[in-house]
């Protein structure tokens, strides 16, 4: 961490793989800042708005141990949100589907602890696998049973039941990520490849282009969901901050900046 002090880069940075390429990564992100300043916009403020959410999370932590398990993985949600940003802003676009999802997932078990209560000791006492082979038919007997309730799709079906829209939303998001870089697939794979006299070549960091485009409406889309679904995990979060309503205001703005 540093203390927000202007500061020279320490001596051999640079000088090795790792650190030229965070070098170049952060002059994206610092690019994206200046040129693409509607996006950088929404995306900060929707950051603004769930920085208001982990904070109620963790006050109301702080009153009472009771369902705290619901609130840190929100503020868990918040922090993956952060870094798919970074990764989007950066032209970092294939790994910012995956850091996505797993904002997503963090959300939707903080949805399902916080609706309902009991289910947080049973997801708290996942079955470990045994090292003794002769317990490893009893393990895979408790384990399917858990990962019935506990598996992204079964959330989702939860959630639909009591907010279709919303579970519509998740699933959408998450086939996205698959699509685009969650799974190993075509898309993934030629988004970070080129064809040039009939070679081809693979790079990491996507100038301003339709995959980079892509990435940031991506983040967007992820924050803007996690605030939808906070307010209604909590509704007096909702009644306090007016997060609907936030979602409403940064969801105009993203369709104007689909054109």
């Amino acid at each position: 961490m540093t203390s927000g002090k202007p500061f020279s880069s320490p001596v051999g940075w640079g000088n090795d793989t790792l650190s030229r390429f965070q070098e170049m990564a952060f002059k994206n992100e610092m690019a994206t800042f200046a040129h693409q300043t509607k996006w950088q916009g929404l995306l900060s403020n929707i950051s603004i708005v769930l920085e208001k959410c982990s904070n109620y999370a963790m006050e109301e932590t702080g009153k009472s141990c009771a369902g705290h398990q619901a609130y840190l993985l929100f503020t868990f949600a918040h922090s993956d949100y952060l870094a798919l940003v970074r990764c989007a802003a950066a032209g970092h676009c294939l790994p910012a589907y995956p850091v996505g999802r797993a904002s997503v997932e963090f959300a939707m078990y903080g949805w399902y602890l916080s609706t309902f209560p009991d289910a947080t000791e049973r997801w708290e006492k996942k079955p470990v696998k045994p090292s003794d082979k002769n317990d490893h038919q009893e393990w895979q007997k408790t384990w399917r049973k858990w990962n019935q309730e506990f598996s992204f799709s079964s959330i989702a079906s939860k959630l639909g039941e009591k907010a279709a829209d919303l579970s519509t939303w998740a699933k959408d998001i998450h086939q996205t990520a698959i699509d685009y870089g969650g799974h190993p697939n075509l898309s993934a794979f030629f988004s970070n490849t080129e064809f040039t006299n009939k070679l081809i070549s693979s790079f990491f960091l996507h100038s301003w282009n339709n995959s980079s485009k892509h990435s940031m409406q991506f983040a967007a889309d992820v924050g803007m969901f996690l605030i939808s679904l906070f307010a209604t995990s909590f509704e007096n979060a909702d009644d306090s901050m007016g997060l609907k309503e936030a979602v409403r205001m940064f969801a105009k703005e993203w369709i104007l900046l689909q054109e």
